[in-house]
């Protein structure tokens, strides 16, 4: 019982700073949708749940090679910077992110039509790259690309 209870709560430490489920009230009604909350400098991979893409995007024309792109690029720099930076995937239609100073940013892709996008979160700033964008473009944005290598 005793190795269950440490277990578990070494399971709760490790997860602080990822996703967790909680109830947003909304005009009186609750709402209980999964909201992402992420803490501290991170980059976030913005992409529609499989059921947002297989219902509504479906009829858009072009969207499996978007969909395809975006996770190669993705997975690129995932595979490139992932001892340098916390990098999470994110479907989840809400976002909060908290800065150092534990004020919170919220971001519902469903009112930015943020269907794919990264999110940039560094030193209390935050920069939202819409739409799919290359390993290059992610580097730029950061500061990290060298043209050279």
């Amino acid at each position: 019982m005793r190795r269950i209870l440490l277990l578990l709560f070494i399971v709760s430490i490790g997860c602080k700073n990822a996703e967790t489920k909680k109830e947003i009230k909304s005009q009186g009604n609750i709402d209980t949708r999964p909201v992402f909350y992420v803490q501290d400098d991170c980059i976030l991979f913005l992409k529609p749940l499989e059921k947002h893409l297989n219902e509504k995007l479906k009829d858009v024309e072009g969207i499996a090679e978007v969909d395809g792109d975006f996770n190669y690029y993705a997975n690129q720099f995932y595979k490139e910077q992932k001892e340098q930076y916390k990098i999470y995937f994110v479907e989840q239609r809400l976002v909060a992110l908290i800065d150092s100073k534990k004020d919170t940013l919220y971001i519902d892709r469903d009112k930015k039509e943020l269907d794919y996008g990264v999110v940039l979160q560094q030193k209390d700033s935050v920069q939202i790259l819409e739409g799919v964008n290359t390993d290059i473009d992610i580097k730029m944005a950061l500061g990290i690309f060298n043209p050279e290598g």
